[in-house]
């Protein structure tokens, strides 16, 4: 297994796509895709053997070995295509984020009024539904029918249904733009203080090092473990640098 483009999605792909995003149902973001390819075909290095043993030891199924290559693959290609920025950099953007999304919240509540579909004058409990187009209220209708097992053509509904299907969300309790921009401060603070993908991205090294920690928390997530050999041999194997558990013990440490 040494993917590059056009890529084949095998069972083993998806499974490491699910680990690598599992609040996510297991979607991955464009730049994991790349045609950043391991340095090493992982199926002939001699230090799969390693990563083989230590799952046999465990009791794990041996399947997994393509699994820990394709993670590898995607941790390689996060830090081939993924913007990196300094610890500044980083805190400064996803700071004036959060701080855009407290102004225009108070920004709408200062409007004072109800959002009345273009016919109000402000813009206070302004409800997602309201800015649906018609065709995207119909797509709504349409995906919920799927779901209840009912699929039926693509509806167009009347201006009576529209109006009864908004009243429905409207009690439904689906939240405002305002809660909305409350929910985007806070996934930016928690980014800011999750740290930028490197915090020196251009040192020597640097790669290796995100590799290595990447890998550990991948492996963490998967196997509640972070095995120092194993991630060691697939650091030789992936980035085609010879690199042992001490090092690995020393940056996961």
């Amino acid at each position: 297994m040494n993917p590059r483009p056009p890529f084949q999605v095998d069972d083993a792909c998806v499974e490491a796509m699910r680990t690598l995003h599992p609040n996510n149902k297991g979607g991955i973001e464009p730049g994991h895709l790349g045609d950043n390819a391991l340095a090493t075909n992982p199926d002939e290095h001699p230090d799969a053997k390693v990563i083989g043993k230590w799952l046999a030891s465990t009791d794990r199924d041996l399947g997994d070995l393509q699994v820990i290559f394709w993670l590898a693959f995607f941790v390689r290609n996060e830090w081939a295509n993924f913007p990196k920025r300094t610890r500044t950099e980083h805190d400064r953007l996803f700071q004036r984020i959060a701080t855009l999304c407290h102004e225009l919240r108070e920004a709408m509540d200062k409007t004072e009024m109800l959002f009345m579909r273009g016919d109000g004058h402000g813009l206070n409990n302004l409800y997602i539904h309201a800015l649906l187009k018609d065709v995207e209220m119909d797509s709504v209708v349409s995906v919920y029918g799927h779901v209840r097992g009912r699929p039926e053509a693509w509806p167009t509904l009347s201006s009576d249904e529209r109006r009864l299907v908004d009243l429905c969300l409207c009690v439904s309790g689906l939240p405002t733009t305002q809660t909305l921009l409350d929910r985007v401060a806070s996934e930016a603070e928690r980014l800011r203080k999750q740290g930028p993908l490197h915090a020196q991205p251009s040192k020597r090294g640097a790669e290796r090092g995100y590799f290595v920690r990447r890998m550990g928390e991948l492996f963490q997530r998967r196997y509640g473990e972070q095995p120092h050999e194993v991630i060691a041999a697939l650091t030789t194997i992936a980035l085609g640098e010879a690199t042992d558990r001490e090092l690995v013990a020393k940056l996961l440490a």
